[in-house]
């Protein structure tokens, strides 16, 4: 008996240390596609691994990462892509990556720790 209940009590462990795993969540902001301005953004690979479909939230380890996010954008009547990198360390944080062109025509990346917003705060709106 006394073996059968340490490995239910291992057992056990095992998921609550599983379960209390710190993750980072990215999600990327949607916006109206009626906006001449408007842009989608979505994650298509982490860390040089391709993702079966296009994410617009996913969930990894935190730590250092490498992402490229997709953006459609329409210009003069056609939509076209280009794939945007970013690098950087996360947190065991929710994040919000949004983007837009700047008046130069580059397309300029944000990526906000929703986190650490203060409360009251809204969030950054590229358009």
């Amino acid at each position: 008996m006394g073996a059968l209940r340490t490995l239910v009590l291992f057992s056990l462990l095992a998921d609550v240390s599983f379960g209390g795993t710190p993750r980072t969540t990215l999600r990327t902001k949607q916006h109206k596609t009626s906006d001449v301005r408007s842009c989608e953004l979505m994650i298509v690979s982490v860390d040089g691994k391709r993702l079966a479909s296009p994410q617009q939230q996913m969930t990894v380890a935190p730590g250092r990462h490498s992402l490229s996010i997709r953006v459609w954008f329409l210009t003069k009547g056609h939509f076209k892509t280009v794939d945007v990198p970013l690098t950087e360390s996360f947190k065991p944080h929710a994040y919000m990556l949004d983007g837009g062109f700047v008046p130069s025509g580059k397309f300029d990346l944000v990526l906000e720790d929703e986190d650490e917003r203060p409360p009251g705060v809204r969030p950054t709106n590229m358009h």
